[in-house]
């Protein structure tokens, strides 16, 4: 009788073993791979965004600071828009006086990014604010005016002298191919504020 014999290709069967292995370790080292360029991005994402914060607070900052020097200088050389009766208006004792460095301070603080304000004057017992804004396609214009608005009047040490803060009048208009908005608003002092001002008169 012949004899039968099963032969088993044990170096296939290592091979196939060690293939299957050779997988595993790649895509463990694909996942890998994946895991470190995704943190690697989110730290250059995180570095980046933080350096702009950085950059838009030391802007804002130097804005700020500009803007109260040269209202200080133009105060002193009589350039700014307030008639002489009005300066001394606005000389008041400690305790009396309308502190309007800090409300300057205060619109330039507020005053969003894409926004600029080109003119401050003090009239008839009336302070105007006159800007101007970027005018975005998904953006109604007077939505623009009306949001800084109720800034001003949210912000209980620029608003807490004025009866009322409005908006007063607005155009449009290009410059360098962009649509801009300008426009004015008008906040006119409160009773007590006005006494305060009549009384010094």
């Amino acid at each position: 009788m012949d004899k039968k014999y099963i032969l088993i290709n044990l170096n296939k069967t290592i091979s196939n073993a060690e293939l299957q292995e050779l997988h595993q370790e790649r895509n463990r080292w694909i996942l890998f791979t994946v895991i470190s360029v995704s943190l690697f991005a989110l730290a250059v994402w995180f570095l980046l965004i933080n350096n702009q914060a950085n950059s838009i607070i030391t802007e804002r900052k130097n804005i700020i600071d500009k803007l109260i020097i040269d209202t200080d200088a133009l105060k002193n050389e009589g350039q700014i828009n307030l008639s002489k009766k009005d300066i001394n208006n606005l000389i008041k004792t400690e305790g009396e006086r309308i502190i309007w460095s800090e409300k300057l301070k205060i619109i330039s603080e507020i005053t969003p990014l894409d926004m600029a304000i080109t003119g401050l004057e003090f009239k008839n017992l009336k302070f105007i604010i006159k800007g101007i804004s970027k005018v975005h396609e998904d953006e109604k214009e007077f939505l623009i005016v009306e949001k800084f608005i109720n800034t001003l009047k949210s912000n209980e040490k620029f608003s807490n002298d004025f009866r009322s803060i409005k908006f007063k009048g607005s155009e449009r208009d290009l410059s360098r191919g962009q649509e801009i908005f300008k426009f004015t608003i008008e906040a006119e002092l409160n009773k007590k504020s006005k006494r305060r001002l009549r009384g010094k008169k």
